[in-house]
């Protein structure tokens, strides 16, 4: 064996490592040996995948680098892999992967200082096997060859399939293919091995195929092959070139970093990234087919380093705020980059870039570059660069938010990308907005129905770069504004013979007109209304209309008609002569010796029997209309937000007047007699009622004190009781007791009126309170007028109750 040191890198290196690399992909590709990777020596580590297998759901990554490094697998933005011991050889199985789905992988190499290299790639995963079409598994074919230390198996299957190579307490699985070979060294001669093969197709049909082989029993070629050595030298390389005498399989190992070659008569192999002036141990191998191997050991000195590394700066990047600087050296070494008062540091390399941000725009920096080799020969370079001016050439967008339409007007919305001055213009005039702001509005009016207009948006920014959007839009028919319009609905007509109150209501808060006798009344922004129209005909058919209109002044006609009652047939009295003398409480017993001829008294007028019954009709109607008018007037009043809107009412008089104190009320006429004797013809009542409606009485005397009615309920209470009271008696009891209850309520609703419109008048009620107010008002109407329509003995409680009522209104219209 010879051996020669060179200082340089010998001719046919190339050929040679080309050769190399040709050799091992066609025995790779003909399922030859495997594991072996040509690698060249240098300062990157050289990446190389050997093998990607896979099925539908998950990989297995193979892959050699060319010098002993660290290694990181990366699927997508995952960390599969971490190897942090430095080795050449490497491999992962990737899981949980999705079928007929492509994946990226990222393989990352750094050796010990800190030099990396990358590799990045794709890989498509099987798709899910089909239900499985045949039963049958594949047909396998094997043939084997030894020699005296090796053997060759080769099989073929007629179908796609998988394999399992099963040999020497060992197995080898293989991807699916048609074609497989494995190949075994290191064999004892005179020997029979046997080996199992196990193929499935895709349709997991499998096949088990047993084999055996025996070698050769001739010992064959004992001389091991001899070699010849030379080695190139540099301060931070090392370059081994040896040959063979025949052919061989040959290795290399140089601190830590080994490389392996198919057989072969030539070698080469450079090792970069050395330190210099240092010592290097190696050890180089060869192997003939017989597995006659030499081994050639030794150590070599690296060359010292005398030079700086070069720099050279090879771009200049920069914004308004940031500057990328980027260069490369010589040589391996760290480097170091000055701006001001920012220093940033990185590690050995060739090639660095640096990114420094936080600048001002349009002014000029120096900077500084240093780089250091190992044995610490550092080099400086210097550059300067200036920041860019901002520039704003981006004019505003402009989006049109919203159209809002109506059949003579529309309300245009629009808003800007950034703070913007903006102007809107269309066929009948021009619209003009301040600077900087983003949202805009415009309001047009008095446009033609069914009509199409267009019109332009101006923006501009600060910068005076400006954008324009052209658009249009159509007013609306009067078929699509009825459409739009608000629905109105006749909620109710009360009818007397000269007056109506019309209520009606709206599907959303409108503006209506009611139309009555060439009159309007306007109604703002409300959905209940009511209209009391008074003069009125009796018998008489009159119609009206109702107008309403919403915000957007889409309007809607509603017309209807109502008629008023006619007149009650009048009643003739049997007695003519007898006047009738409504009076109020107070003033009975003075007015009892004045003449009943005279014109006028204080609380009432004179009228004849004739007159009664219409007397009687005006004060019902009277009573009606007041109601109409207290109604309509709370209506303007919530209109105008005064007063609260009033809901539906059904709280009973005692729970209403618990909380309050107790007031006297003037006292009703007594009856003449305790008990009427005139005979009445009515049948008994229920025992159930009787006793519900004393109950109900005797409650309403505890609560207001009505002492006057004390005396005459416990005599009622005691006839009833009496087991000899006819049923005559009973019946009379029972009318009597009607009578009675009807007037403590009628009393008890003046107490709770008098009581709150007193309030009222010095301050505010509650809403519960105006509920009260007005429940108590409308009860008392209803029971006056059947009272009066009973023509009871006793007036003066009709007198004294509409007093009340009347008092309560003035004081309602007063606050007003």
């Amino acid at each position: 064996m010879t051996k020669t040191d060179t200082a340089g890198r010998k001719d046919g290196k190339n050929l040679i490592q080309i050769l190399a690399v040709t050799a091992l992909v066609l025995l790779a590709g003909c399922g030859g040996i495997t594991g072996l990777v040509v690698f060249e020596s240098g300062g990157t580590p050289n990446i190389m995948v050997k093998n990607i297998s896979k099925t539908n759901s998950s990989a297995f990554l193979q892959w050699n680098t060319s010098v002993n490094t660290t290694s990181v697998l990366k699927i997508g933005n995952s960390t599969l892999f971490n190897h942090s011991a430095y080795s050449v050889d490497f491999g992962q199985n990737v899981t949980g992967l999705e079928s007929n789905s492509t994946y990226s992988f990222n393989i990352t190499a750094c050796t010990n200082t800190s030099v990396c290299n990358y590799l990045a790639g794709t890989f498509l995963t099987d798709a899910n096997p089909s239900a499985p079409s045949d039963t049958d598994p594949p047909s396998v074919s094997v043939s084997a060859s030894a020699t005296n230390h090796s053997a060759v198996i080769n099989w073929t299957t007629d179908e796609n399939s998988t394999c399992t190579l099963d040999f020497i307490n060992g197995s080898t699985n293989y991807s699916a293919a048609q074609s497989f070979s494995a190949q075994f060294d290191g064999l004892e001669n005179s020997t029979t091995y046997h080996f199992n093969i196990t193929a499935c197709d895709l349709s997991s049909n499998c096949n088990i195929t047993y084999g055996n082989f025996t070698t050769d029993a001739n010992p064959g070629d004992t001389n091991p092959p001899s070699i010849t050595l030379s080695i190139g030298r540099g301060d931070r390389w090392l370059q081994f070139n040896w040959t063979t005498d025949e052919n061989s399989t040959s290795g290399i190992s140089l601190n830590g970093t080994s490389a392996s070659y198919p057989a072969a008569t030539n070698f080469s192999r450079t090792f970069e990234g050395l330190l210099p002036h240092t010592n290097y141990p190696y050890n180089i191998s060869a192997c003939d087919s017989s597995q006659n191997c030499r081994y050639e050991t030794g150590a070599v000195n690296t060359r010292y380093d005398y030079s700086t590394p070069s720099i050279n700066i090879t771009n200049i990047s920069a914004t308004d705020t940031t500057a990328t600087i980027r260069w490369a050296t010589g040589e391996e070494a760290n480097s170091t980059l000055r701006i001001g008062s920012i220093v940033t540091s990185f590690g050995f390399g060739t090639s660095f870039s640096g990114t420094v941000t936080g600048l001002q725009q349009n002014t000029s920096y120096s900077f500084n570059i240093t780089a250091c080799d190992s044995v610490s020969n550092c080099n400086t370079t210097n550059g300067n660069f200036t920041t860019n001016i901002i520039t704003d050439e981006q004019a505003p967008t402009i989006t049109v938010l919203s159209e809002n339409r109506t059949g003579t007007s529309a309300v245009i919305t629009w808003q800007t990308s950034e703070p913007s001055n903006s102007s809107f213009s269309y066929a009948s005039g021009k619209s003009a907005f301040g600077c900087c702001q983003t949202n805009f509005s415009v309001a047009l009016t008095g446009l033609q129905k069914s009509t199409t207009y267009e019109y332009n948006i101006t923006a501009c920014d600060n910068s005076s770069n400006c954008a324009v959007k052209q658009d249009s839009f159509s007013t609306l028919s009067d078929v699509e504004s009825v459409e739009q319009a608000p629905e109105i609905t006749i909620s109710s007509r009360d009818v007397t013979e000269t007056a109506a109150v019309i209520k009606w209501t709206t599907s959303e808060p409108s503006t209506c007109i009611f139309m009555f006798d060439n009159k309007n009344t306007t109604f703002e922004q409300e959905t209940s209304f009511s209209r009391l129209v008074t003069s009125l005909k009796p018998g008489t058919t009159y119609s009206y209309s109702i107008k309403a209109c919403d915000a957007d002044s889409n309007c809607r006609n509603k017309e209807d008609t109502f008629t008023t009652l006619k007149p009650a047939p009048e009643e003739k009295s049997t007695d003519k002569d007898a006047p009738l003398v409504i009076e109020s409480p107070g003033q009975a017993e003075e007015n009892k010796d004045e003449s009943n001829n005279s014109d006028m008294i204080s609380a009432g007028m004179v009228v004849n029997k004739e007159e009664e019954k219409m007397s009687l009709t005006n004060l019902i109607l009277i009573i009606l209309i007041i109601s109409a008018v207290s109604l309509t007037l709370a209506n303007v009043l919530r209109t105008r937000g005064v007063i609260p809107d009033m809901g539906a009412l059904g709280s009973k008089v005692r729970q209403k007047m618990q909380s309050r104190s107790k007031s006297p009320v003037p006292p009703p006429k007594k009856h003449k007699e305790d008990i009427p004797k005139k005979e009445v013809s009515i049948q008994k009542p229920p025992l159930e009622e009787i006793e519900q409606l004393l109950q109900n009485g005797k409650q309403l005397i505890d609560d207001f004190q009505f002492e006057d009615c004390s005396e005459i309920y416990t005599k009622v209470r005691e006839f009833y009781a009496d087991s000899s009271t006819t049923e005559q008696e009973r019946a009379r009891i029972y009318e009597q007791m009607m009578d009675l209850y009807d007037k403590l309520l009628i009393y008890s609703m003046i107490l709770e009126i008098s009581s709150l419109a007193q309030k009222y008048r010095t301050g505010y009620l509650t809403k519960a309170e105006y509920y009260s107010l007005n429940m108590f008002m409308r009860q008392l109407r209803d029971k006056l007028d059947r009272w009066a329509k009973k023509d009871p003995e006793d007036k003066n409680l009709l007198i004294y109750a509409l007093n009340e009522y009347n008092k309560a209104l003035n004081i309602i219209m007063w606050r007003s």
